[in-house]
């Protein structure tokens, strides 16, 4: 049924199209004289009439050609707007998939160091040091205030880096038999870079570390920039358990923020052995 409905079209393209043009031709005079004198060919091809006229184009496909070449280019611009307008809508759409999932894993981070520091506050608390815990609130208030405000368009390695310290003391707090350093060099510190990134990575070195009396228990960070190379290191004690554990959550969430923000720039590598779980990122910002 289909192809009929084209096959009328086509014979009905081709009836209309000549005697749209005998009627130009017919209409003017001048054009008939200079037809006879100028393509004498032409004009006796002219003088058989409509129905021999449109008959012989449509059975040699003349029409058909000239049909493809007037409708190429409209066609053409028309499938080209819509692959474009694709392209643009599964771009956005990716995009925003994206950053869905970037503000799911930003707010993963929260709850984690929300949930330590408040057991950090907890304990300060029963333990009667009332100037601690009251400081330990208003660090808690900055980092919140931080997590919220802060965003990738303004924020620099010297802030991630007082967050970290700020983290530090924070926990600190509530270690007893752990050794803590944390060392930093930076040559360009007002460099761009992703809020909060390193914070799960630090976090589970706290989270993880032995404290136990009668052990070497040690949780060892360094970060260095030089030259838009940014190297970060995190090691912490770990016992047999530590190491069988999965690589959890909040290790996870930092890789994939790390394609998210440097594609394949940087390597993310875990080491075990010897009682240490380390943690090393290359960034090539």
């Amino acid at each position: 049924m289909g192809i009929l409905i084209v096959l009328m079209l086509f014979i009905g393209y081709g009836f209309a199209d000549a005697a749209w043009e005998s009627s130009i031709l017919y209409n003017c005079s001048n054009c008939i004289e200079i037809l006879r004198t100028k393509q004498p060919d032409y004009y006796n091809y002219f003088q058989r009439g409509i129905i021999n006229i449109a008959l012989s184009r449509i059975i040699s496909l003349g029409l058909l050609y000239q049909l493809l070449l007037s409708l190429a280019l409209p066609v053409g611009i028309k499938y080209a707007m819509a692959y474009f307008r694709q392209k643009v809508n599964a771009f956005e759409l990716e995009k925003e998939n994206r950053e869905l999932e970037l503000n799911f894993l930003k707010a993963q981070v929260n709850p984690h160091f929300l949930l330590n520091t408040l057991n950090n506050i907890y304990a300060l608390i029963l333990n009667g040091s009332k100037e601690k815990s009251a400081e330990t609130v208003a660090r808690l208030a900055n980092f919140m205030r931080y997590s919220l405000y802060r965003d990738g368009d303004n924020n620099t390695l010297g802030n991630e880096i007082q967050l970290m310290k700020d983290y530090i003391e924070l926990e600190e707090i509530r270690l007893n038999y752990v050794s803590v350093s944390f060392t930093y060099e930076a040559d360009t510190p007002s460099i761009n870079f992703p809020p909060l990134l390193f914070m799960p990575v630090l976090e589970n070195a706290f989270k993880y570390c032995n404290d136990e009396a009668g052990k070497v228990n040690s949780i060892e960070g360094n970060l260095t920039l030089r030259q838009k190379k940014l190297l970060f290191k995190i090691s912490n004690t770990c016992n047999s358990t530590c190491f069988n554990r999965p690589g959890g959550i909040g290790l996870e969430n930092t890789q994939k923020r790390l394609t998210h923000y440097f594609n394949s720039d940087y390597t993310f590598d875990i080491e075990k052995k010897e009682g240490h779980f380390t943690v090393n990122i290359s960034i090539n910002l």
